[in-house]
């Protein structure tokens, strides 16, 4: 269980790239008309979208394990005294 923390520490840097790259994006989108944005540029938002939400999920169940383990092992202790 020990590599939740490194997992976390990951996520962040994951986290920092995706935001930039989606500000880069954006600022590029917003130079444009609206009718000059192309479906595929749409797709690139998205899929960086679902990708984000996906590794949230991942980092978030992740925390949640170790928590229970905890709650559990502090219980098995509560118990022994």
């Amino acid at each position: 269980m020990l590599r939740v923390p490194f997992q976390v520490d990951d996520f962040l840097s994951e986290k920092d790239a995706t935001f930039d790259h989606l500000y880069e994006l954006v600022g590029r989108l917003e130079e444009k008309d609206p009718e000059e944005i192309t479906e595929l540029q749409r797709a690139e938002v998205e899929r960086l979208r679902e990708h984000f939400a996906q590794r949230v999920r991942e980092v978030w169940n992740d925390i949640m394990a170790v928590e229970v383990t905890l709650v559990n092992q502090t219980e098995k202790v509560g118990e022994r005294f």
